[in-house]
């Protein structure tokens, strides 16, 4: 087993260990294509050294951010293979968009109850005014429901298309289990 390969990836260990566990970092080096021999004598090596001076960093953290890519066997050799940290990722291999759908849902409801109280606490042209931003929740909604669609109908990756579909989805969800609340509510008090 060349020496070289063994040094290459323990500098990749004492790089990364401080981000990754040790069995991610195995894996990763499995996955570019080590052998089983050159990576044990590298985790043995790293581990002997780290016994030696203690450890760099905690032991079992999440990744936090991007790792460098795994050292390359050879890298004339094109079926030789990096891997690197790309994120989270979906089944389907996409990043999430749950944060911009809650915020697309906080917008929706903000705009609802913006309506409401203006229509309570006023009088007039402020009690008017309520009345149409309230009107206008479930225009935005039913908006972004239809671009959400079309969006995600055209290609299934816009991230903007899937978070207005999402977040009008939580929306609707949002309201359906309020109505059933209010419904149990008045069954059971008998109004």
């Amino acid at each position: 087993m060349p020496d070289r390969n063994v040094e290459a990836l323990l500098a990749y260990l004492r790089q990364n260990s401080g981000r990754f566990t040790l069995e991610a970092l195995e894996l990763q080096m499995h996955a570019a294509g080590h052998t089983p021999a050159t990576v044990q004598a590298a985790l043995d090596r790293f581990l002997a050294q780290q016994g030696a001076k203690g450890p760099s960093g905690p032991e079992l953290q999440a990744p936090l951010a991007p790792a460098t890519p795994v050292p390359a066997l050879d890298p004339s050799d094109p079926m030789s293979v990096t891997a690197t940290y790309a994120g989270p990722r979906t089944a389907m291999g996409r990043p999430p968009v749950w944060g911009a759908a809650a915020g697309v849902a906080a917008f929706d409801l903000v705009l609802a109850g913006a309506g409401v109280g203006l229509v309570k606490a006023g009088e007039g042209k402020v009690a008017f005014l309520g009345g149409c931003v309230a009107a206008l929740a479930p225009l935005a909604l039913l908006l972004e429901l239809l671009v959400g669609l079309i969006l995600t109908a055209a290609d299934g990756s816009s991230r903007a298309g899937r978070a207005m579909l999402y977040g009008s989805l939580l929306v609707l969800g949002l309201a359906a289990l309020t109505l059933v609340a209010v419904g149990i509510y008045l069954a059971a008090t008998g109004k």
